[in-house]
């Protein structure tokens, strides 16, 4: 579809789908759009249960008790290597090399390892992303200017197929960041 600014919206030129209608008034292209930004909002006593959807869906069976258990067992390591590498270097037993290399490297694992947000955390914080975009675009479609509109659009969906014909949306796709929502 192209023709965003103006009162119609128009079949790409060079699209020779056969169908009778070429294009379809603004406002009920937009008002279906809106539409399908109404249903995909979630209401908030879905969330969590969204949630172990989409850990059930990836797979994602380790419990987050045991991430962090692994997480705070591996950072007590990285820090018991550290103090053997002082404790080493002390005794006169490794290089100011060997002992800052050593050093180096356990404190980048405690900082990876602190760095680091169990399964559930990121699909918690990727589901948040998921549903303010949506609120986003429909709290304030009808007060921004066509080139927001249609950056919103955009970030949210990869495509949206409209029939002209039917006039209705038949067909869409999100933006793989949301999509697993």
């Amino acid at each position: 579809m192209s023709g965003r600014l103006g009162k119609y919206y128009r079949h790409k030129p060079g699209n020779a789908c056969g169908c009778k209608r070429q294009s379809v008034q603004r406002e009920v292209y937009e008002r279906d759009f809106v539409r399908l930004i109404n249903a995909l909002e979630v209401k908030p006593e879905s969330i969590a249960l969204m949630e172990q959807l989409a850990l059930q869906l990836n797979s994602l069976n380790s419990d987050k008790e045991d991430v962090e258990q692994q997480k705070a067992e591996a950072i007590a390591l990285a820090n018991r290597r550290i103090q053997a590498a002082i404790d080493l270097y002390g005794d006169g037993r490794i290089t100011k090399e060997d002992y800052n290399q050593r050093i180096e490297r356990n404190e980048r694992e405690i900082a990876s390892w602190l760095a680091c947000t169990s399964d559930m955390e990121r699909l918690g914080i990727e589901l948040t992303m998921c549903l303010q975009a949506v609120d986003t675009i429909n709290r304030l479609w009808l007060i921004n200017p066509d080139e927001d509109k249609q950056g919103m659009a955009r970030h949210l969906f990869e495509y949206i197929a409209y029939d002209l014909e039917k006039q209705q949306i038949v067909d869409f796709r999100l933006k793989p960041w949301a999509d697993q929502f």
